[in-house]
């Protein structure tokens, strides 16, 4: 089952941006793969921190 995914547009600076794209190319992965799966990092490690689930599908 796939779940309806929102779109938000996030400001980067130009060099954070240059190395995002670099990382992409890099590993053949698109920028909203790298920074969906960076978020899924953050947000398990928030987790952990305050044993508390977000429930995250």
């Amino acid at each position: 089952m796939e779940f309806k995914k929102e779109v938000i547009r996030v400001r980067l600076t130009k060099s954070v941006k240059e190395k995002l794209d670099a990382v992409a190319e890099e590993e053949g992965r698109g920028i909203s793969e790298l920074v969906r799966e960076a978020i899924m990092e953050w947000l398990h490690k928030k987790e952990k921190e305050m044993a508390k689930p977000f429930l995250i599908k």
